[in-house]
């Protein structure tokens, strides 16, 4: 018995222990009786949590059970109370008289079993969670449940800061995480003990993957410079945390990861925002570093006298009070002209070629339809020219709207040659066979800006208005409405510009 307890019993001199017994003839609620016997206290048992051998449950349906549990069950029944869900199978097995059939430890309530389910949270909600029961409870084993990466490797290394063992079990789309208490458990990670050697030392957070503002490709050559530079300060670097767009400089195609990484190497410890990896759907490719969150950089900051914010600030409204936020007033930089974008270009383009496409349509049906197949391609290049910027600033997802586009545009050329196949077989007249394809391209512009860029949508709607043009008005009126519609939208991009200037 003294062996097969031995475990049992080391786990228990770990904890404050009120009563023991170990769990013999009496059977294990015969046991929790005589516990509770003398008090004003009662147990509630999980019986699906009771660990049962499969084989015990076999014999026991077969009726072997020992005369013993029958005497159990005549002497204790009258203390117990089954719900409808525990058959009589499991009832013979807790009544049912053991050799050594384990401790039966009483603890206080604070150092029990704490459940946190944190799904659905983004960091640091679960991290603070768990902070706030240990704190609280102190447990000897506290689960939690995650449904994110970014939140299982945060409370992973929190609890592990807490002398917790860690383990965890991944569930379908839930991470289970196990602390369980060591001797230590619960005190602070010793790497937070603030010292005036640590305090002096310096720590820079990275909340850009680019330095100022201005020319981006400059801002980008800059940050670059910055963090190789970052060594030279030698034993006086700290932390460097990631934030926002930051953590794009720690991903695989970085230019700065091996600069990153020999620092690391070097002993400076390199934070990067969990959420904003998530964000960025960049938590896979992030190569250096552990993952962190709000609750870990806020605290470093506590601890930190000097914290270097390297971000893009944007100027400040004139009334702000500068001397307030800690910054030296300066007189607002002055604003020039703005230049025709590009996507701007790319829109006057597909207005122009739109309004020839809707004239040749009214004059010859035909050769409008092969135009409008040939302006698919067109329109498919339009649509990623202005998708491109933004889809590049996100960090990720370029392919994908590539392919987007392509199905989209594929579909247009199918729905072409459908209106094609309905004049071919007569049930289309060539009369309205422009029209129609026309119609089509009216409507695959306006659904493709409204999933990308709202400016497709605005040719979509020119369309569309020049087709009904084409279908109610006399015959060359509803042209000059197109061509007093093209006028109009310049000169609102060159008010625009004007007043923006």
């Amino acid at each position: 018995m003294a062996t097969l307890n031995r475990r049992a019993a080391e786990t228990m001199a770990r904890f404050p222990v009120h009563a023991c017994t170990d769990i013999t003839g009496f059977g294990l609620i015969g046991h929790l009786a005589e516990m509770i016997l003398n008090s004003p206290l009662g147990l509630r048992l999980d019986s699906h949590a009771i660990p049962i051998i499969p084989e015990a449950r076999e014999y026991a349906a077969m009726g072997l059970v020992p005369a013993g549990a029958y005497k159990n069950r005549e002497f204790r029944e009258c203390m117990t109370v089954f719900t409808p869900a525990v058959d009589r199978v499991t009832q013979d097995i807790l009544f049912d008289p053991q050799t050594s059939g384990g401790l039966l430890i009483c603890v206080p309530e604070r150092l029990g079993d704490d459940q946190i389910d944190c799904r659905g949270l983004a960091c640091p909600a679960p991290v603070i969670q768990s902070k706030e029961c240990i704190d609280r409870e102190h447990p000897g084993i506290i689960k939690i449940t995650v449904d994110n990466e970014a939140a299982k490797q945060n409370v992973t290394r929190f609890l592990e800061s807490q002398k917790y063992g860690v383990s965890v079990e991944k569930d379908g789309a839930d991470f289970h995480i196990t602390g369980s208490a060591g001797e230590e458990a619960g005190l602070p990670f010793p790497e937070e003990e603030a010292s005036d050697e640590k305090t002096s030392k310096i720590m820079v957070m990275v909340a850009t993957d680019r330095m100022g503002y201005g020319d981006d490709e400059l801002g980008r050559k800059l940050m670059v410079s910055f963090l190789t530079t970052l060594k030279e300060m030698g034993e006086d670097l700290w932390r460097l945390v990631f934030v926002n767009n930051g953590v794009k400089m720690t991903i695989a195609d970085s230019e700065v990861l091996p600069v990153l990484q020999e620092l690391e190497k070097e002993g400076v410890y390199i934070l990067v925002c969990g959420t904003c990896l998530t964000h960025f759907n960049l938590l896979e490719k992030k190569m250096v570093g552990e993952t962190t969150n709000m609750l870990d950089i806020v605290t470093a900051m506590q601890f930190k006298k000097n914290t270097v914010l390297c971000s893009r600030e944007e100027t400040m409204p004139e009334d702000t009070d500068r001397s307030a936020s800690g910054q030296t007033a300066s007189p607002p930089p002055k604003k020039t002209p703005k230049a025709i974008r590009k996507e701007e270009i790319v829109l006057l383009i597909l207005l122009i070629f739109s309004g020839i496409g809707v004239a040749l349509t009214d004059f010859n049906p035909l050769r409008g339809f092969w135009f409008w197949v040939a302006m698919g391609p067109l329109f498919w290049a339009g649509c990623v020219f202005m998708e491109w910027p933004r889809a590049k600033a996100a960090g990720a997802g370029r392919m994908k709207m590539l392919w987007v586009q392509i199905i989209h545009w594929f579909g247009f050329l199918a729905a072409i040659y459908l209106v094609f196949l309905l004049n071919s077989t007569g049930r289309l007249n060539s009369a309205d066979f422009g029209l129609v394809a026309l119609l089509v391209l009216a409507l695959s512009s306006f659904l493709a800006g409204v999933h990308g860029n709202w400016r497709i949508s605005l040719v979509g709607v020119f369309l569309g208005i020049a087709a009904a043009g084409a279908a109610l008005l006399e015959e060359y009126l509803w042209l000059i409405l197109i061509l007093a519609g093209i006028v109009f939208m310049l000169l609102a991009i060159i008010l625009r510009r004007k007043r923006s200037a």
